[in-house]
């Protein structure tokens, strides 16, 4: 076993994902064993086509990303929204705007 799939299988380190309601042409499938390492499929694929596509998953394992951590090579900052202010100003919230008050 290769040292990639040693975290596929450790169940402890599994992130813990909340699993949404999904549409009708999508299912969620899963890499790990126990439902770990949830991905999204479309629900027509029949079971050799998805059992295809779980496996050159699971054989680029690294390439995704479940938190900002696993994403190998892009810095967090890349991934954050700053505003950049000046020193001497105070932020202010602006009352939303009626887009048509005639109405």
């Amino acid at each position: 076993m290769k040292v990639e799939d040693e975290s596929l299988t450790d169940e402890e380190q599994a992130p813990k994902v909340e699993l949404k309601r999904l549409p009708s042409t999508l299912r969620y499938e899963f890499l790990g064993p126990n439902c770990t390492y949830p991905i999204i499929v479309n629900a027509s694929l029949n079971a050799f086509q998805a059992d295809s596509l779980l496996r050159v998953l699971r054989e680029h394992r690294k390439v995704i990303g479940y938190t900002l951590d696993d994403l190998k090579g892009i810095h967090p900052s890349v991934c954050m929204h700053y505003i950049l202010m000046e020193d001497d100003h105070k932020p202010i919230i602006e009352h939303q705007r009626r887009l048509n008050p005639n109405m």
